[in-house]
């Protein structure tokens, strides 16, 4: 039997639906400071803190805690490349367009960078979070960005 595209598509969100429904009772172990409620577990490494601050911040959407994650974990390069209130009225708006971003995976992770597969649950539709450090200043972010993505199956991740 051949499936055209379509029906494919469905065949897999019902099995995923599946899944979902057959594990909604359970939860991240409580027991690492690093996981999720989705069961994502966060690396070590100051990439993935600063990531991991950046969508709690971005997930309250509140622009006191965007401007704290800005002073406390970027550089002074990446503030004046980009002020913290400019990072506030991006993040915030965006927060709003996309509601709440959970961390699905790592898809690239080295000593200076971090990029992570998250979805707007709001949405549906899947975006890239990215923590690039500064190499002259360790423990802090040069660059932090959020950018479309493939889902994960498109990527060979599911």
């Amino acid at each position: 039997m051949r499936l055209n595209r379509h029906k494919m598509v469905r065949v897999l969100g019902s099995a995923v639906m599946a899944i979902v429904l057959a594990t909604s009772g359970t939860s991240a172990d409580d027991s690492s400071p690093n996981a999720t409620a989705t069961g994502f577990e966060y690396p070590g490494g100051s990439p993935a803190r600063i990531a991991r601050a950046f969508v709690q911040a971005f997930n309250t959407g509140d622009e006191t805690a965007l401007a704290n994650f800005c002073t406390t974990h970027e550089s002074e390069a990446a503030l004046e490349a980009r002020s913290v209130k400019s990072q506030i009225y991006q993040y915030g708006s965006m927060s709003r367009m996309l509601g709440t971003l959970s961390p699905h995976s790592v898809t690239k992770r080295n000593n200076s960078k971090i990029v992570l597969l998250v979805r707007s649950e709001k949405l549906g539709t899947w975006f890239r979070v990215g923590v690039e450090m500064d190499k002259n200043l360790p423990g802090k972010a040069a660059h932090v960005y959020v950018r479309p993505a493939p889902a994960p199956e498109m990527l060979g991740q599911m």
